[in-house]
């Protein structure tokens, strides 16, 4: 016998299904999505939510579709789970509203324009006045809490070819509607055809005077309004690890919707699957095993050698 051990951060993709079709998404090629089973469900709540210090939702669909959430986030909340869930607001209406904000959860909102014309290209069947309809209702609750109260909103921008020259305005907007930060990522080549990406890609337009000093021009009014601006670009990711190590195959496990588990978001390699295997048996089995032996000798997959994420190898 041995204590079972539990990873400490989840992330979890509780439905694969959007009512968008964004440009740089594949969702806005292919036809697809399915929720967590029963199962899986089942095994989330009972048995890795009260082990956890954070839970993230978030994965290809959008996590206010699933009918299940308000199980998800009262299991949170009676545990003392950090939440964090990120969505694109067309469906956080009064009650999706209050039930998040009450179980004190992180909102990041995915909105890439300040203006309407724009987001609606970029965000095929996406709804700009619902969605700021739907935060003007957010003010009223960030007015009315006590400031000690942890549930607060932020916004994340996929910086792409049709929307990068509007950064001032994004931050005006984010600033307008109470956001504690504005997070821009640079678009990543996930779309499945080169015409599509060739007509959404940074990779020319970044390396221009204009666009430098565009980015500088925009952090120093960020600094001149006090408010919190990030960047994350593919070029700032190092060729070299900066670290020897990343926690995420100890202390992190992402679960899909269709309940196969990894350990990593960015990282493709399948160690089970929740409707087949119990927890303890992928966590702690010979496959996920090999995979840490190998990070602690610094033999890593190749998607860890280009991570983007802050708690990965290629971030110092």
């Amino acid at each position: 016998m041995y204590p079972k051990i539990y990873p400490k951060r989840l992330h979890l993709e509780l439905t694969s299904c959007c009512n968008y079709r964004c440009l740089m998404c594949a969702h806005g090629y292919n036809s697809f999505g399915k929720s967590i089973s029963s199962v899986v469900k089942s095994t989330i709540i009972n048995e890795l939510i009260p082990h956890a210090t954070q839970m993230e939702l978030q994965g290809t669909g959008e996590s206010l579709l699933y009918d299940g959430l308000g199980d998800i986030i009262e299991a949170g909340e009676k545990y003392n789970c950090e939440m964090i869930i990120i969505t694109n607001a067309s469906l956080l209406d009064r009650g999706k509203m209050l039930m998040l904000t009450n179980a004190g959860c992180q909102i990041v909102i995915s909105m890439d324009s300040p203006i309407k014309s724009t987001y609606e290209k970029i965000r095929i069947n996406g709804d700009f006045d619902k969605v700021c309809n739907n935060l003007d209702y957010w003010k009223y609750l960030k007015n009315s809490m006590m400031e000690d109260h942890r549930a607060y909103f932020s916004i994340n921008m996929v910086l792409c070819s049709l929307n990068y020259m509007q950064l001032i305005e994004m931050i005006d907007f984010s600033i307008d509607n109470c956001a504690e930060y504005l997070f821009v990522s640079e678009v990543r080549p996930c779309v499945l055809d080169e015409i599509s990406w060739s007509k959404l890609t940074l990779e020319k337009i970044k390396e221009t005077e204009e666009f430098k000093k565009m980015i500088n021009d925009a952090q120093r009014y960020a600094e001149q309004k006090q408010f919190k601006i990030i960047f994350n670009f593919i070029t700032d990711i190092k060729k070299e690890h900066l670290r020897n190590i990343c926690l995420s195959p100890w202390e992190h496990v992402f679960i899909f919707a269709s309940g196969d588990v990894s350990v990593c978001c960015e990282v493709p390699q399948i160690f089970g699957n929740l409707n087949e295997n119990d927890f303890d048996s992928i966590w702690n089995g010979v496959k996920l095993n090999k995979f840490r032996v190998s990070m602690a000798v610094g033999e890593y997959n190749n998607k860890c050698k280009a991570c983007c994420l802050q708690w990965g190898i290629t971030h110092g």
